[in-house]
């Protein structure tokens, strides 16, 4: 599979995909989740959160596939066109897009709904639909980056600042550990992304492999609480993470972040390949 990726900070939101050119970083209003205040020696079975829809499991969205995906309108995508349309009129550069010179007039509004079920709902949503085969690869870019625009403010993804990122094979090696796994042949395991919401635009199907899988952070926390509160304790404790050889001035080669927080709700961030490389560092089997 080749496709785009982005990340976005909302008022609440996050999306990446990559340029070669740094990004103004915006402050968001308010971060979707707080950082957790809570003892981790208070973790009890009770502690599981009650069901709502961030808890799903696989079935639950086979059931009802139409309450997380949307197939664009012949309308959604003329607003689209329109929007290209006038952005390249204008000779704006994609990271310089915002809603008022983006403007999306009816589909604004159904983005602005799908930031709050990404933030405090279910979490994913699927568009299906985008004419990316019609569009220059500028085009791609700015209708992702565009979209993006109307549910928050965008975040670089890395050290040279770039906000948008090309998911794509470029050789690299998977075993090194400041190689982004992105940019190899291998499966990417499961994680989370430092972002209140990340985006996938996907350009082509692969002839075999690329298929994407999610799972909710919510359920398996659930899980932990009720089958193994003592591994759940371990997890609000923070672990040292690999910055994977982008290291700012000044900082050292590792940062402490527990995988899970809870502060009135719960927010996972795991990077497991990043883990792994500092507990084989530090010898620990």
């Amino acid at each position: 599979m080749s496709a785009t990726s982005a990340a976005f900070v909302a008022p609440v939101a996050r999306a990446s995909s990559r340029t070669t050119r740094r990004h103004r970083v915006h402050a968001p209003i308010a971060r979707a989740v707080a950082p957790s205040s809570s003892s981790s020696s208070s973790v009890r079975e009770n502690d599981a959160l009650p069901t709502f829809p961030g808890g799903w499991l696989g079935p639950d969205l086979a059931a009802d596939p139409g309450s997380w995906t949307h197939r664009l309108t012949d309308d959604e995508i003329a607003e689209l066109d329109a929007a290209l349309a006038s952005a390249e009129a204008a000779g704006l550069d994609v990271i310089d897009l915002t809603p008022d010179n983006f403007p999306l007039p009816t589909l604004a509004t159904r983005l602005d709904g799908l930031r709050r079920e990404l933030v405090h709902g279910r979490g994913l949503h699927l568009f299906r639909g985008v004419p990316v085969h019609r569009y220059t690869p500028w085009q791609r870019c700015a209708v992702f980056y565009g979209m993006g625009a109307h549910m928050g403010w965008t975040c670089p993804q890395n050290a040279r600042g770039h906000v948008l990122g090309h998911v794509k094979d470029l050789g690299a090696d998977p075993n090194d550990p400041t190689v982004r796994i992105y940019t190899t042949c291998a499966a990417q395991p499961f994680h989370t992304d430092s972002a209140d919401i990340v985006g996938l635009m996907c350009l082509e199907n692969s002839a075999s492999g690329g298929e994407s899988k999610v799972v909710s952070s919510v359920a398996v926390w659930n899980r932990l609480v009720k089958t193994a509160p003592d591994l759940a304790r371990t997890l609000l404790e923070p672990f040292p993470v690999d910055r994977k050889g982008e290291v700012p001035p000044g900082k050292s080669l590792t940062y402490d972040m527990p995988v899970f927080h809870r502060h009135g709700v719960v927010a996972g961030e795991v990077d497991g390949s990043a883990v792994t490389v500092c507990v084989g560092a530090a010898g620990v089997a």
